[in-house]
């Protein structure tokens, strides 16, 4: 996709405006038609335009663009590709405020986590991590912010975690399991204060003894989601209710889980201490 974007743009302008012009004849020709559907039409209009806006657009090209040096500082598998393109959408400031990195069915390591002779292997797996991270985190460092003095690294938070943590113990088939009492989260720029790790466990990483907040119940993943509206100046407890479904959405999780297990929607404020 990087490289079919990148290097025939005109190419794809032409086709584009071609299919554009199309669609807007078969919209007028079928004007009355789509009169009676009701106003629905007119949101999907809307869309069209929009997403015909951003395509004509001449920043998206260097968005989905990747030099070869990129791709051997970042990696050119899927992590590496998507940590190029989300550097690309924070520098280009065209309004893009969330980006989401896929890392890939990588760290379901359920058998030989350390077995060099395998492909996947904690080993490949971290390395590969490093590698693109650190090659964000120079890019963004030495990219100027919006702020004087800034750079786009302070401007933005990154955050890395997962769903659970993984058993401190080996399984019969040298790997490791689900565990969902303690796991690791990472957050950097974006005003958090980096070099610390809050929070403890015991000496095999099976249970939380020191939660690092100001809860003695460990943050769940709705604080981690909490954390993030903050720094996007976002209200989390705000609760939308005029939804297509009618049903209240709820920025973050407030209802008791079953069995009572704790919820708090407090950011981690922590993090920027």
């Amino acid at each position: 996709m990087f490289e079919a974007f990148s290097g025939n743009h005109e190419g794809v302008n032409k086709v584009l405006e071609e299919r554009w012009n199309m669609l807007s004849d078969i919209a007028e020709a079928s004007a009355a038609e789509r009169a009676a559907i009701g106003a629905v039409t007119t949101d999907y209009r809307a869309y069209y335009r929009e997403a015909y806006g951003l395509l004509n657009d001449p920043r998206w090209t260097k968005v989905f663009s990747a030099s070869e040096e990129d791709k051997k500082r970042y990696g050119s598998d899927e992590y590496g590709l998507g940590l190029i393109l989300a550097k690309n959408l924070v520098a280009a400031d065209a309004g893009t405020r969330f980006i989401y990195v896929y890392d890939g069915d990588r760290w379901d390591h359920h058998s030989y986590i350390f077995d060099h002779s395998k492909a996947n292997n904690h080993y490949v797996t971290c390395a590969r991590w490093d590698k693109g991270m650190s090659a964000l985190f120079e890019d963004l460092k030495k990219t100027p912010g919006k702020e004087p003095g800034k750079t786009l690294f302070d401007e933005t938070m990154i955050v890395c975690t997962s769903e659970f943590g993984r058993t401190p113990y080996f399984n019969p088939v040298a790997g490791r399991d689900h565990h969902r009492l303690t796991y690791t989260s990472f957050f950097a720029g974006g005003g958090v204060k980096g070099g610390r790790i809050i929070g403890r466990t015991d000496p095999y990483g099976k249970e939380c003894i020191d939660t690092g907040w100001k809860h003695k119940e460990q943050p769940k993943h709705d604080n981690t989601v909490a954390t993030i509206y903050s720094a996007l100046g976002i209200d989390w407890r705000k609760v939308i209710t005029n939804t297509p479904s009618q049903r209240a959405y709820e920025y973050t999780q407030t209802a008791p889980l079953s069995g009572g297990e704790f919820i708090s929607d407090d950011e981690i404020a922590e993090l920027f201490d």
